[in-house]
């Protein structure tokens, strides 16, 4: 089940979980609202419509009443999907309390670094009606209560052909942002940052567009963007393909200002050789500590500049960071194994328990 419609890191994990169900002949039903989700489905996936289960934030007595009714309309849905399925995957937070209804008939792949505020409250309250909940980190699994059922499985990416094998033209340094456009990104940060860069022939590309409810902070970091010293080198790409993208980028930066659980454009630019910077917070810091990586702290522009600035101007460390990214990747993060690895969890948490994965 997704909530939003939306495809962005979580759903595409989600999708893979499908592929990867339909390959060993299973039945998948994907729930979700109408929405960009459907171009990306496998074509043996059937479709039951649902409506969106509210992510904007709990702000008021009004949204979170319309929260609930979310919730009772998606559990509407699902009631008759449960009395012939195995297994019903949720992969969103605020989807969590469906687990009340349909105690331990549930799995929850966890895509959050659930913290102390209601969204958070909301999660650690229901993880332990779960069958099963399934982090995609450790800095994802960390905050979970004593009792809850537990197994990680670490998001995983394609091994693609190194950005140093494709030409570019000029000189100009291009870094790059590959990121929702949402608050928690951090996104004012880079572009504080890059303030500092005046003498520096750079380009920045942001990619991403903004999750539905963020329209106005994307209005923000455009007018933001066009009022920095430097704001004719700020570019904004919207939806991309992110590997035809990360070819011409000299390194991405990542600059969160809340701890994600396993940022896949981080591991999508390690898998071209693309070096990174990052903030020292949940999955990024798990991510990028296992090659001493570049990692500044959260929300502090003046220390994020000077690692742009470090990184730029030494075309050695920017190699062996590459190099080792993708030795990463393949080793750790390898799509293929970590999405079996995903699937025999999923099988062996269920009733398709009598299904044993292949002897390796």
């Amino acid at each position: 089940m997704n909530a939003t419609g939306s495809v962005s890191g979580a759903e595409r994990v989600l999708l893979r979980l499908a592929d990867e169900a339909i390959k060993m002949g299973d039945d998948v039903v994907l729930v979700s609202p109408s929405g960009p989700i459907l171009q990306h489905i496998h074509p043996e996936v059937r479709h039951r419509e649902c409506k969106p289960i509210g992510l904007n934030g709990l702000r008021s007595p009004v949204s979170i009443l319309k929260y609930g009714a979310s919730l009772l309309r998606a559990a509407i849905v699902l009631l008759p999907l449960m009395r012939s399925s195995n297994v019903l995957v949720i992969n969103n937070t605020l989807a969590s309390p469906l687990a009340f209804l349909f105690q331990k008939r549930l799995l929850w792949l966890l895509h959050d670094v659930l913290g102390n505020d209601l969204r958070g409250a909301i999660g650690k309250t229901a993880s332990r009606f779960f069958r099963l909940v399934i982090p995609v980190s450790y800095a994802a699994a960390n905050p979970l209560p004593t009792g809850t059922a537990v197994r990680v499985v670490l998001n995983g990416t394609p091994l693609r052909e190194s950005k140093e094998n494709f030409a570019r033209e000029g000189t100009t340094s291009v870094i790059g942002c590959l990121a929702a456009l949402t608050p928690w990104k951090g996104q004012k940060t880079l572009i504080k940052a890059v303030a500092e860069l005046a003498g520096v022939d750079f380009r920045l590309e942001f990619a991403g567009s903004a999750f539905p409810g963020d329209e106005e902070y994307a209005r923000e970091l455009r007018v933001m963007a066009k009022e920095s010293p430097v704001g004719e080198k700020i570019h904004f790409l919207g939806n991309v393909d992110p590997y035809m993208t990360l070819q011409s980028w000299d390194l991405m930066v990542l600059p969160s200002v809340a701890p994600e659980a396993m940022p896949l454009s981080l591991l999508e630019a390690l898998s071209m050789g693309v070096p990174c910077i990052a903030t020292n917070i949940g999955g990024s810091l798990e991510i990028l500590r296992d090659i001493n990586g570049d990692l500044v702290p959260p929300s502090q522009p003046h220390a994020l500049a000077e690692r742009i600035r470090e990184l730029l101007n030494d075309e050695h460390r920017r190699m062996v960071l590459g190099e080792a990214g993708r030795d990463l990747v393949s080793t750790k993060y390898s799509l293929e194994e970590r999405t079996k690895e995903l699937y025999w969890v999923v099988a062996a948490s269920t009733d398709m328990a009598g299904k044993v994965p292949p002897r390796r």
